[in-house]
């Protein structure tokens, strides 16, 4: 990962820090990040490259993106600071909370992040590069290459192909990395291990991994499968794995 886990909560506690108390109470992501950060979210019927396309072209908005069409649960496009959260408005709301805040993390982890560190080290005057309006000189390559920092423009990854896997190694870590900030701003890490063990004496494997992912979905409004996966993966920091019988089922 880019990032370390530290990082990554710190991002999240920052993001939360500067919205509104009413929102960071009941983690409202879709109000916080209209609130304050310069993302509009737009909720398209049947999400797929082809419908988002043809609703850039109706407003004059250039798409430079050529991957055959799919369907998606949410895409982020971003252009001289202010871009667009597109989410499938045929998913349920639980799913639809997700994708924001996944999309977001895409926001924070490959845009804003990677774009301050840039400046930072090479210049304010990379932002014409960063913004795709010039070419990167052979002077701010070499600067580039030597800090370690990436000033291509920034393009969103498409999550995955159409059987499933992932179109590289890059896109493999920049989604696990913004599925695991999403999770932390809707349902912190250490919040929800304490709760999960609220009133309980000791819970094992199975019983952490089981209370832990009714939790997840009825307070916290994850979805299914991925409560599941964060259940059990909170379950192995906690308990250390299923024990012997757990395995048997027993």
């Amino acid at each position: 990962m880019r990032f370390n886990k530290p990082q990554i909560g710190r991002i999240a506690r920052e993001f939360w820090l500067k919205a509104d108390p009413a929102h960071q109470r009941v983690l409202d992501i879709a109000k916080a990040v209209s609130n304050i950060l310069p993302l509009r979210i737009i909720y398209l019927k049947g999400l797929t490259l082809e419908t988002l396309d043809n609703w850039l072209k109706d407003r004059g908005i250039p798409n430079n993106q050529e991957i055959s069409n799919k369907s998606l649960h949410g895409v982020i496009m971003i252009r001289e600071g202010r871009g667009f959260i597109f989410v499938n408005a045929d998913d349920s709301t639980i799913e639809q909370r997700f994708t924001i805040a996944h999309e977001v993390s895409h926001y924070f982890l490959d845009y804003q992040i990677p774009r301050e560190n840039a400046m930072l080290k090479i210049g304010p005057e990379i932002e014409h590069v960063l913004n795709g309006k010039e070419p990167a000189s052979d002077l701010q390559k070499v600067k580039a290459l030597l800090k370690g920092i990436s000033i291509q423009p920034y393009s969103h990854f498409i999550e995955k192909s159409g059987n499933g896997s992932f179109l590289s190694w890059i896109n493999f870590n920049s989604e696990n990395e913004a599925d695991y900030l999403a999770l932390e701003l809707l349902a912190p890490r250490s919040v929800v291990i304490k709760n999960t063990v609220t009133n309980a004496k000791r819970l094992n494997y199975t019983q952490f991994v089981r209370k832990c992912q009714e939790l997840l979905r009825e307070q916290y409004q994850i979805p299914d499968d991925v409560a599941h996966q964060y259940a059990t993966e909170l379950a192995y920091s906690v308990t250390n794995g299923p024990s012997f019988l757990d395995k048997l089922g027993l």
